[in-house]
């Protein structure tokens, strides 16, 4: 701080303090959803992926021109039903932890703006102290002057 907010303290501190804090934890919570959105995602890629293998091992054994085995047929059946629910399930764990996230960040804007407000208070305190402090520099170098003026004109008679 600059000299004259020397003696300077902001009554909200702890308030200010508190804010600062509340930002900061919606902060971390926001970057530990993205954490858990991009394992999502990764997951859900993946599982796309063997979707999409399965799906065109099963295109190829019945385009071929051969009678396929009714329990291979089953099984194939059985396992794209078992990957397409997981599929879906994933999505919706994606879409929720998004509306999460949009939410987690929200907060975190809307606290950031009442901590900028916060400091935009202090700010016009802290301005507020110098300009007094220097107001009372001004008085004290004034009566120092008049003081020191006086002297000498005593001294001239």
């Amino acid at each position: 701080m600059s000299r004259s907010t020397r003696g300077f303290r902001y009554p909200l501190e702890p308030m200010r303090s508190k804010r600062q804090w509340e930002r900061d934890a919606l902060g971390h919570e926001v970057a530990k959803i993205d954490t858990v959105l991009a394992t999502q995602r990764e997951r859900l890629s993946e599982t796309e992926q063997l979707f999409k293998r399965a799906r065109k091992e099963w295109q190829n054994r019945t385009g071929e021109n051969r009678s396929l085995n009714v329990g291979m047929q089953r099984i194939f059946a059985a396992y794209l039903a078992d990957a397409g629910n997981t599929l879906d399930s994933q999505k919706k764990d994606v879409a929720a932890t998004q509306a999460s996230r949009g939410e987690a960040a929200e907060r975190l804007v809307k606290a950031q703006r009442i901590l900028d407000g916060v400091e935009r208070h202090k700010v016009k305190l802290v301005k507020e102290h110098e300009r007094g402090e220097l107001a009372k520099q001004y008085r004290e170098f004034d009566a120092a002057w008049i003081q020191h003026a006086g002297q000498k004109r005593d001294r001239r008679k």
